[in-house]
């Protein structure tokens, strides 16, 4: 991996901040301040379960447990949301997570 030049760290710290306030700037409405509640609220909830089912698949293979082995990679959660039940739409979820594409 190239390192970055001065202006190229600039430009991304630019771009990073600009993100930041989109986010800011989404969240001050009530509707998305809610949603984006749900969906940490939701997203805790199967976190906990998953990795806990994780934790026990792992230990009936005689794996090691550390931390690194219970998170969720971005290409696992389609299916992970999956399992615990809940309904999105398929191609907005590949959008967001496709490991060929842009974050």
């Amino acid at each position: 991996m190239k390192q970055l030049t001065g202006n190229e760290q600039k430009a991304v710290a630019q771009r990073a901040k600009q993100q930041m306030d989109d986010v800011r700037k989404a969240l001050e409405e009530e509707t998305n301040q809610e949603q984006y509640r749900q969906f940490l609220q939701h997203w805790s909830v199967i976190e906990a379960g998953y990795k806990s089912l994780l934790k026990d698949y792992l230990r009936a293979q005689g794996k090691k447990i550390n931390s690194r082995s219970l998170q969720i990679r971005i290409n696992q959660v389609p299916a992970v949301l999956r399992f615990a039940g809940v309904e999105f739409d398929a191609e907005y979820i590949n959008l967001l997570f496709k490991s060929n594409q842009k974050k």
